[in-house]
Formats: structure tokens, sequence, C-alpha cells
């Protein structure tokens, strides 16, 4: 973990890494984080920035929640450990997404969150939330919002592993990390890069290394996708879609209304 000063990722405009973005993409909670400053708060030092290297944890199980943490830029995932130290993960997030949501509401974080990539994370101190919820109705909404999408995921992806074949599963879980990325501005049209190891795909769906290879291959024979180094090609995007059964109306993004400069704390007294 790396604590970086507060230009690192907002320049002098306000925009820093977000202008690397599509200047189309639509997300509210990275809208919000553009906007903010240390002014905003009363606490010194917030908001934080703080970069994790990949394979490290940006939330610690059972630590106790002095901060939400938001991912600014990369890719991470929710995991817990087996009582055999297997490892499951749960989730995935990228830019905008809230690490530790529950950080609002309990004491102690119940899973880790680790980062796949180089990950840029902003932390507002636990004391700071329950004044923003008060007044910042709209930062409010768009957690709820990032709740509700979180639970609709969850749902997909217990369909996903409970009731379709392991070549539909792999299918469908790229389908939906080529579209996350798009939303986040990772990736454009129908290729993307993959952070994910085969063995963490098993992770994420509950399968073997070795049978991962084995749908792996499965799919290209079919010619739904190709595997270039880290790269995923898609050649037939709607194809593939239709093969995984996918529907990408539950990553859809859901109202939130947009924040506006200068909405900040201090701005309203």
């Amino acid at each position: 973990m790396i604590s970086v000063p507060f230009a690192y990722f907002n320049g002098a405009d306000g925009c820093g890494w977000a202008r690397k973005r599509r200047p189309d993409m639509k997300n509210t909670m990275l809208q919000w984080l553009q906007t903010v400053a240390p002014g905003d708060f009363t606490h010194p030092g917030a908001p934080r920035r703080v970069e994790f290297l990949p394979r490290e944890d940006i939330v610690e199980l059972q630590a106790v929640s002095a901060s939400l943490r938001i991912v600014a830029d990369g890719m991470a995932c929710r995991y817990k450990l087996s009582g055999n130290g297997k490892r499951a993960i749960l989730g995935h997030l990228f830019a905008g997404d809230i690490c530790n949501l529950q950080a609002a509401v309990l004491k102690k974080n119940h899973h880790p969150v680790m980062a796949l990539t180089v990950c840029k994370v902003v932390e507002i101190p636990r004391t700071e939330i329950e004044s923003i919820l008060q007044e910042r109705p709209d930062i409010a909404l768009i957690m709820m919002s990032s709740l509700a999408r979180d639970q609709l995921i969850a749902q997909e992806w217990h369909l996903n592993i409970g009731r379709r074949s392991s070549d539909k599963q792999l299918a469908h879980l790229f389908c939906e990390l080529r579209k996350r990325m798009e939303m986040a501005g990772m990736a454009s049209g129908s290729e993307f890069h993959l952070p994910l190891t085969q063995e963490e795909l098993g992770e994420t769906l509950g399968i073997s290394t070795v049978h991962v290879n084995r749908v792996f291959q499965s799919l290209r024979r079919q010619s739904l996708l190709r595997l270039e180094g880290k790269h995923i090609y898609i050649p037939d995007l709607d194809r593939l879609e239709a093969f995984a059964e996918f529907d990408s109306g539950y990553l859809d993004e859901l109202f939130a209304p947009r924040p506006e400069r200068g909405q900040g704390r201090r701005a309203q007294h």
C-alpha cells in the first residue's frame, strides 16, 4: 500500500486519472469523486488516496471499518477462504465500485478485497460517512444504487454457477467482464485485457484450473473467443452472448442524480 498526494489522482482541473477515460462514460460514483476536495470534509487529510499493488489486500478480513474505500482506477475482487484455505472469489470491482459499503453500518469487514491490478483507491473516514449521507442525499442514492447492483450481480452469479454448464458459465463470465470493463472505461468493442489467472477464474466459477483450461479450449474450438496472452478477443459478440444466455440488463446503470461541482459540505455553508 502506497499513500500518494491528492494531486496524483485529481489534477488542478479536478479530473486527474478520470481524464483518460472515455468522454461518454457514465458512472455516478466516479463523477462524484471528481468533484470532492479536502475542503469538503471535516476530518484532517480526507479524502486520502492510496495505491495498492496486485494481489495486495485493499480491505482485510475482520479489520475495523475505519474508512469507506472506493476503487478509482484498476480492478479488484472480493473473496473468502474456506476452512481448508481454498479461496472463492465473490465479486469483481472496477472504477467507481465501493469495496466495503458495509463500513457505513458495520464495525468490521466481513470479507477481504484484493487488488487484481494496480489499484488507486479513495478512502473516506467512517466519521465522515454519516454526515455525507445526511447532507448529500444524492450520494446516499448512489450508494444505494451500488448496493442494489451488487445484489443483482450476485443473483446472476448464483444462476450461472448453479444452473449452467461449465462452458456457458465461463462464456457468461467473459460477457459480464467485458461489459463491466466497458462501463468503467477499461475496454472497447469486443476485446479486453484479462487480469485474472486461470486459477482465479476457477475460484470465481468453483471449478478446477484444469477444467478452466479445457473449457477455454472448447470455446476456442467453437470460435466463440480467442485468448492471446492476457487479451480476450471475441469474434462475434452477439453469438457469444446468445451462447452464454447473457442479458446485460442487470448491469445497466441504476438511477442516481449527477452530483454537481460545488455541492461539497463547505460549499453549502
